[in-house]
């Protein structure tokens, strides 16, 4: 079976984002939080726009896969945005900047979902017809 350069692509970042995951426990600085975050973050903004544009091709089975990467992003952002807010900003005096963690990790978190249904519409879509 040939794959589309896109179909490797996808491959390769969900097996990154897997071993991430599962050696995630390297992470020992708030640099390396920041860091982290914010490219995940970055990354599910373009697979998000891939997806829509590949829904828009009428190309579903490509767009499923990218929707669920960049839902899979978005979601591992939040999560290191929460871990970094419990680590090193969870006594900050300054609520302001506490909000603002909150709220960036609950962004985060509703990136996810809108991802995550926009997945389950083409897919029920795909069951209709």
């Amino acid at each position: 079976m040939c794959l589309s350069l896109i179909d490797k692509m996808i491959f390769i970042e969900n097996q990154n984002l897997f071993e991430f995951k599962t050696n995630n426990n390297d992470i020992l600085s708030k640099k390396e939080y920041n860091y982290y975050y914010k490219e995940f973050e970055r990354l599910g903004k373009v697979y998000e726009k891939m997806a829509h544009s590949y829904k828009n091709k009428n190309n579903y089975e490509t767009s499923l896969d990218l929707f669920e990467l960049a839902s899979s992003l978005y979601n591992e952002s939040g999560i290191l945005r929460k871990k970094c807010q419990n680590t090193y900003y969870k006594d900050d005096t300054d609520y302001q900047k506490f909000d603002n963690h909150i709220l960036a990790y609950e962004d985060c978190f509703y990136k996810y979902n809108r991802c995550r249904n926009n997945y389950n519409k083409i897919k029920n879509e795909l069951l209709i017809k």
